[in-house]
């Protein structure tokens, strides 16, 4: 029996099967911090989506100051400053505690707000009234973790960098007849 041969793994082996599991292992390193990144992009979409959806149910509940144009457009809520006056009016009140949820008041950790997405901002437009009825779009833009492709809506537009790739923008229109 030759002994030399069953002797066991020579260096160069050992050092091929090292390599192997250090590539697996960087694989899944990128793997999970991708994941991760996907998944604040996820978390942000959700928080974005609630806080259009918030803000479309208070103008669906004071239908009047909506068609009377009572939500001030052309402001950026959530960095602009607060609202000075938000007590005279429904309507008001309303852009003061959306402005607020934008800000990320509700959620602090540390003494930050952390309740929103990156530098998010809210906009109003201006009451169509060309149709059937009266048309609001409310828009809230946030800023991503990647250059994606540039959104259509206009909310936000410049202030995530150059030529936009960061912004992120969900909307929806409210719709009031009358």
């Amino acid at each position: 029996m030759n002994l030399g041969r069953l002797a066991g793994f020579t260096l160069i082996e050992v050092l091929i099967t090292f390599l192997i599991v250090t590539v697996g292992l960087l694989g899944l390193a990128a793997l999970q911090a991708q994941t991760l990144k996907n998944q604040l992009e996820s978390y942000q979409r959700l928080q974005a989506s609630m806080l259009v959806s918030d803000m479309v149910t208070r103008i669906r509940l004071n239908p009047t100051a909506a068609i009377g144009n009572s939500y001030p457009a052309g402001a950026a809520y959530g960095t602009d400053a607060r609202p000075a006056d938000c007590a005279s009016t429904r309507a008001l009140a309303d852009i003061c505690e959306w402005h607020d949820l934008i800000s990320g008041v509700s959620v602090s950790s540390g003494g930050v707000d952390v309740g929103a997405p990156i530098l998010a901002r809210g906009c109003i437009s201006s009451p169509d009234t060309s149709g059937d009825g009266t048309v609001i779009t409310v828009s809230v833009a946030w800023q991503g973790l990647a250059p994606a492709n540039t959104p259509g809506n206009t909310c936000g537009v410049g202030a995530y960098g150059d030529n936009d790739e960061l912004r992120r923008v969900i909307y929806r229109q409210v719709w009031i007849r009358g």
